[in-house]
């Protein structure tokens, strides 16, 4: 077993020792590299983003939350560009947060969106962990 502990009871003389033995096989360099794993090397896939409500999506409670997800990790600082509007370009405040993982965008508004509203999400060219640029994306839902 890998990283198996034992503890061993020594009787503090200078003649008792503790002795590791390998058999052959666990020598043999042939077997170690059965557990290593190379990485592939290949092209990222290209950043996409899925945003909740969808694109031209009716109907949306006016206290709901904004999920942008993307299937690439961003680039830190990336998100901060992404904004909330009315379609008559008024700021809605809110809190931007991103999970973890760096692939989740929430925008909370402060306070409920406007009823029968429609509202923008803007997405100015957000960079992924590999570089690459997503096109300005704008995501338009009109609330209840």
């Amino acid at each position: 077993a890998i990283r198996t502990k034992h503890q061993f009871a020594l009787d503090g003389s200078i003649t008792a020792s503790v002795k590791r033995r390998v058999s052959r096989k666990q020598a043999d360099g042939a077997t170690w590299f059965d557990a290593v794993r190379v990485p592939v090397v290949g092209t990222p896939d290209a950043l996409t983003c899925t945003p909740v409500p969808a694109d031209a999506a009716t109907g949306i409670v006016v206290s709901s939350n904004i999920t942008l997800t993307f299937n690439n990790a961003l680039r830190s600082g990336s998100e901060n560009g992404i904004i909330l509007t009315t379609a008559a370009g008024v700021p809605v405040a809110c809190a931007r947060t991103i999970d973890a993982a760096r692939k989740v965008v929430t925008l909370n508004p402060s306070s409920n969106m406007g009823a029968s509203t429609e509202h923008l999400v803007i997405v100015p060219g957000v960079v992924d962990i590999y570089g690459q640029t997503l096109a300005d994306t704008v995501v338009n839902f009109t609330t209840a």
